[in-house]
């Protein structure tokens, strides 16, 4: 009977050391978020409200102001969604079959996608402790789905995936859909068309990777599209001078 207190008393510890080694930190409001977004550029307006000028105050990233997700054409949504988390309308913050999958993947050295989700990525960028640099632990990754978990809890999904879209990096600087689209393409979220929200969501893998790497990706995401046109829009994509005119 001893015994038997013994191992229940030491189990019950590692139960609750476990709970606190992987406790995430609290996440803040979707509300707290958008208030505290703050963009790289301050805008200049006559009493009118008319632009007058622009000027850089924020030289880490390179973003425009918050953009709300009926902002943003339909098709980009969907496209991320499809390529990066499939189940993301469904699962609770953690998509326990691709964690599956990827345990697996790991054992027999197939090939999977990742287990990666929406929700995490997110929780990642209000938290960057939780996917420090160079760092893939287990603990890192259960702290980072207990804080997806904890998210779903307080976000709906809408805002989840706005705050994904505003708080992505996409290529060199530019962090937002804002600014992508318009460091990009030239144009503003509403406008980006099914061949741009392919190309957008091929460069969140890897948003350094070279143009060969983002066109192959993006064949890939929509092989029903023309692969050529894909590759020589990635082309104007990555080279045209819209990074350097972000300004209205």
């Amino acid at each position: 009977m001893r015994w038997r207190r013994y191992a229940a008393g030491a189990l019950l510890a590692g139960i609750v050391l476990f709970w606190l080694i992987t406790l995430p930190p609290t996440m803040p409001t979707h509300a707290m978020v958008v208030k505290g977004f703050t963009p790289s550029e301050s805008w200049l307006y006559d009493r009118n409200g008319e632009l007058i000028d622009s000027i850089r105050v924020d030289f880490h990233t390179r973003r425009l102001a918050w953009v709300p997700l009926d902002k943003v054409a339909p098709s980009v949504a969907a496209t991320i969604i499809s390529a990066e988390d499939k189940r993301f309308r469904d699962h609770g913050g953690v998509d326990w079959l691709a964690v599956g999958s990827a345990v697996r993947a790991r054992f027999d050295g197939s090939r999977s996608r990742g287990a990666s989700t929406l929700s995490m990525q997110v929780a990642a960028f209000l938290a960057p402790d939780l996917a420090p640099p160079g760092s893939r632990s287990w603990r890192d990754k259960l702290r980072q789905m207990r804080a997806a978990m904890a998210l779903e809890s307080i976000w709906s999904k809408d805002e989840i995936l706005e705050a994904y879209l505003n708080l992505a990096g996409f290529r060199g600087e530019t962090e937002g859909i804002g600014a992508a689209a318009l460091g990009l393409f030239g144009k503003t979220p509403e406008a980006l068309t099914p061949e741009d929200a392919v190309l957008i969501t091929a460069l969140l893998p890897a948003p350094t990777a070279s143009v060969d790497k983002v066109s192959a990706r993006a064949c890939r995401i929509a092989p029903k599209m023309d692969c050529a046109r894909l590759r020589a829009a990635a082309m104007e994509m990555a080279g045209t001078p819209r990074t350097l005119a972000l300004d209205p």
